[in-house]
């Protein structure tokens, strides 16, 4: 990975399979494991160094627009919603299919 001070952070030695960075925060989140990349999600702070989050799903999806959620999942159910300042779940969604993708979009006024 590669952050706007022009570093080159090495997080993991696992295959990535989705990679999204905060709108607002600065934070990372990417899925890890050897089955290209699905299995745990992981949240790093790039500035401190440091994993700030290992979430108990199998997939990261995306944030929100304002940086203050992370959406994963499962990919056979489940949709949850990361509360990233404190990593907590308030919200889980189940749906009766298979998800390969949520999009967060910020409804205008």
């Amino acid at each position: 990975m590669q952050i706007s001070t022009r570093q080159i952070r090495h997080l993991t030695t696992e295959p990535v399979g989705w990679v999204g960075f905060s709108p607002t925060t600065n934070l990372v989140a990417f899925n890890e494991g050897k089955d290209y990349g699905h299995g745990k999600p992981l949240v790093w702070d790039y500035v401190e160094k440091k994993e700030v989050g290992s979430l108990r799903t199998e997939a990261a999806f995306c944030w929100s627009p304002d940086g203050t959620r992370l959406l994963t999942g499962r990919w056979y159910s489940d949709v949850m919603a990361w509360d990233a300042s404190a990593w907590s779940r308030p919200l889980t969604n189940s749906f009766d299919s298979y998800i390969t993708a949520v999009v967060v979009r910020r409804l205008a006024g």
